[in-house]
């Protein structure tokens, strides 16, 4: 899994496909940038198909959008944690 959503523990109960497919999302972006990737290019990363894409997310965008959401909750935990551990 890459980097961006390693570890994150808003990831609990999200369906492992849709996590895969997201990884590979993130993946495209960082080898080609957002514009360059296509769903082709998702699902092959995640191995899986279009059908199974387009059974998780509307569209690209909404797959990206996911992405951040889930980007964004995982650094509100870490900011949360760290300070948590600053004041304790």
């Amino acid at each position: 899994m890459t980097a961006a959503l390693a570890g994150s523990g808003a990831r609990a109960g999200t369906d492992t496909f849709r996590l895969r497919l997201l990884d590979g999302l993130a993946a495209g972006i960082t080898d080609k940038g957002y514009r360059e990737t296509t769903v082709a290019d998702v699902v092959r990363c995640a191995r899986t198909s279009k059908r199974t894409f387009y059974d998780q997310f509307s569209s690209k965008e909404a797959c990206f959008i996911e992405l951040l959401r889930l980007n964004n909750a995982r650094l509100a935990d870490d900011i949360r944690a760290a300070v948590d551990e600053g004041l304790g």
